[in-house]
């Protein structure tokens, strides 16, 4: 254990002097995001105000009685057709379709990639709509009725979960994608640096000459990875938090129930986390192992790593739901479990075994990386173990 530790302190020190390491394994997880989610915020707050203060120009095509009820501001009706529509002159366009049998057809033409067009829409749509329930109210009135004779049955759906569980339930699968994605990155940069940066500066062969086994220096350099890789993640939910609860005050009393949350679910979704960490940086490391530089090393982790950020994306699907057969593969097992866990709790069966199977991807992967820095043809020559000469073609 004293060996382990020695090379994992060795490679953290190493790290902490690497510039690229800092940025791309710390800098960016920690400042990217939350600075992201503040400036598409501000932005969509600037275009909601231009907007709201620029009227919606709309061709309507109505009876007399309607028009005045529809081209009152911020509507302005102008003359126009499809071609305007397309050329950004007009927002909308509004006919009412006489029918055969009776009554009229609303038509109206929109663009839904243009937000005053969108806005449009909306306001022509609630007027509309308002005007149909007035005639309807007039007719019924008319016949001897009452008003509300001929209006359509209402239906009111009721929505029992407080507004900070449905809240909760919403920020679990976004968190869960953004902190798996967070750890891939923050994995992929250290791995290079530890596994190919040694090769490439010639001081991989001195430290294999200690006499210490291979499996204790590979699970030195890994373990240093994943201490890399959580700090960045912990330190990115924490900025993530600390901005979203600046922008939106009652952040706290609308996510609430993250307090109440069983404390060994949201331990079970740590040790996920954790244990994700090590099986990343085993596999990740086996991939990249083979390779004889920077750009081939970073390729091949890419791969390896695009795979498991499709798997996490499971968890933005709230139709997947977790199971003992999702559990056994390790990204998209984890990802569900922070979700499942987030939102309200998993049974403690499911939490180990997504843990069992991250950490069995981990030994797997630390004495597979062990045995290829045995291999004498792979530290001193450009031969690859017999087991890994499929990866020949990937490299330089």
């Amino acid at each position: 254990m004293r060996t382990i530790l020695a090379v994992m302190g060795k490679e953290l020190l190493e790290a902490s002097r690497d510039a690229n390491v800092l940025l791309y394994a710390l800098g960016f997880p920690l400042l990217l995001y939350p600075m992201l989610i503040w400036g598409v915020v501000q932005l969509l707050q600037v275009e909601a105000g231009v907007t709201e203060s620029q009227p919606s120009r709309v061709a309507m095509s109505a009876p007399r009685e309607m028009l005045s009820a529809l081209a009152e501001p911020p509507v302005e009706s102008l003359p126009g057709g499809e071609e305007d529509l397309l050329a950004d002159r007009l927002d909308a366009i509004l006919e009412l379709v006489p029918q055969p049998a009776g009554g009229l057809v609303a038509r109206l033409t929109f663009r839904s990639t243009r937000a005053r067009s969108r806005r449009a829409r909306a306001l022509l749509s609630e007027r509309l709509e308002s005007w149909r329930q007035h005639y309807l109210e007039d007719l019924g009135t008319g016949m001897g009725r009452g008003a509300g004779a001929f209006l359509p049955w209402k239906i009111e759906a009721v929505d029992e979960s407080p507004a900070g569980e449905v809240a909760t339930t919403v920020v679990s699968r976004v968190l869960a994608v953004l902190l798996l994605t967070v750890l891939v990155l923050s994995t992929l940069y250290p791995l290079v640096e530890v596994m190919v940066g040694e090769r490439e500066r010639g001081t991989l062969e001195t430290t294999m000459v200690a006499a210490v086994p291979r499996l204790h220096v590979v699970a030195g350099k890994l373990l240093a990875v994943m201490l890399i890789a959580m700090t960045a993640v912990l330190g990115n939910l924490v900025a993530l938090l600390a901005t979203l609860a600046s922008m939106l005050p009652d952040l706290g009393s609308t996510l609430g129930p993250l307090a109440s949350r069983d404390p060994l679910s949201l331990f079970m979704a740590f040790m996920g986390l954790l244990t994700m960490a090590l099986a990343l940086a085993g596999s990740m490391g086996l991939v990249i192992l083979p390779a004889r530089s920077y750009k081939t090393a970073q390729n091949n982790g890419m791969v390896l790593g695009t795979v498991f950020l499709g798997l996490s994306a499971l968890a933005l699907f709230p139709q997947v739901e977790a199971g003992p057969v999702l559990a056994l593969v390790p990204a998209a097992g984890t990802s569900l479990l922070l979700r499942d866990s987030i939102a309200g709790g998993v049974p403690m069966s499911l939490g180990t075994i997504v843990v069992v199977t991250n950490l069995s991807v981990a030994v797997v992967g630390f004495w597979l990386g062990s045995r290829v820095l045995a291999n004498e043809g792979y530290l001193f020559g450009e031969r690859l173990p017999r087991w890994l000469a499929w990866m020949e073609r990937r490299r330089d």
